[in-house]
């Protein structure tokens, strides 16, 4: 398998991360802006865009570490939901002053990983090929079974 580059990463993953990305650049260029942003944009936005962009990233390293295609599985993403939402919203609270621990943010963090799940779902089914009778090709799903040697 061949080294891939970032334009890499942005061809093999969803319609959702690299909307994401857009999404981000915009929201943060509007929050440097003299404009502003509404405050619940402020707050959630990014939480929500948090996992729908970290988890490609995530599977794109470990096919890169593990030489083939990878696919989290839904258990593994509703497990780094939680345990991004114990960290950042109440360990992080406990040491860091400008940390928050907002409950909010976790419902966030679960519509991002709701919003990944589906994407890869429609993605597999061949929803985005132009031909949905036709699914794309799917990663096989990460196993710790698997990766043993």
């Amino acid at each position: 398998m061949g080294h891939r580059s970032v334009t890499g990463l942005v061809a093999t993953n969803g319609v959702l991360f690299n909307l994401s990305w857009a999404a981000y650049l915009i929201f943060r260029s509007w929050q440097w802006g003299a404009g502003g942003v509404p405050q619940w944009m402020s707050s959630y936005f990014a939480d929500v865009l948090t996992l729908i962009v970290l988890l490609p990233i995530m599977e794109e390293l470990l096919s890169l570490l593990y030489r083939r295609a990878i696919c989290i599985p839904a258990l593994q993403v509703i497990f780094t939901t939680i345990y991004l939402f114990i960290v950042m919203e109440w360990l992080a609270p406990k040491y860091y002053s400008i940390a928050t621990g907002d409950p909010w943010d976790g419902l966030a963090y679960a519509l991002g990983a709701g919003c990944f799940l589906l994407e890869r779902r429609l993605k597999n089914k061949g929803a985005f090929s132009g031909n949905p009778k036709t699914p794309s090709k799917a990663p096989t799903a990460l196993s710790m079974t698997k990766l043993k040697n």
